[in-house]
């Protein structure tokens, strides 16, 4: 049976994930963006 590791790193503007044979070889990758969305919050002070 083959093992694999992934790897996932979830951004601020996008997550980007990798995909590793047990040996190291990179095996696939993707990169998935999407818009950052802020809120502003007001103080009432």
């Amino acid at each position: 049976m083959t093992s694999y590791m992934l790897g996932v790193d979830i951004g601020t503007t996008s997550t980007k994930a990798v995909l590793f044979s047990e040996k190291g070889k990179v095996i696939q990758q993707e990169n998935i963006g999407y818009q950052l969305r802020c809120h502003q919050f007001y103080s009432h002070g």
